[in-house]
């Protein structure tokens, strides 16, 4: 993460300001901000991870993505898909949760 934030931090100063490369970054940066926040999750919940966390990790890191991946609408929407898959999956989790 610190090596992320010092390539974000040296590509802002940069007189070549590229703006694609810098969100590129900032997506690493997040991707791994959450992976620590999930492992951190892990052992404040007495080893238990619940398979909500995991299904929240797969959306947001794959909108944000998305955002980043504007070249390519084809796999965009391959990946608009796979959002609906998990959010199918995070609302049959809610449904069976609540029986």
């Amino acid at each position: 993460m610190i090596r992320e934030l010092w390539i974000i931090l040296l590509s802002t100063i940069q007189t070549t300001l590229d703006i694609h490369i810098v969100l590129q970054e900032i997506l690493a940066f997040f991707l791994y901000f959450a992976f620590v926040s999930m492992i951190v999750k892990y052992f404040r919940e007495n080893y238990h991870f619940p398979i909500r966390y995991l299904l929240y990790i797969g959306i947001t890191g794959t909108i944000r993505f998305i955002i980043v991946n504007r070249d390519n609408p084809t796999e965009n929407l391959i990946l608009s898909f796979v959002i609906l898959v998990l959010m199918i999956a995070y609302s049959l989790k809610i449904s069976s949760s609540h029986h």
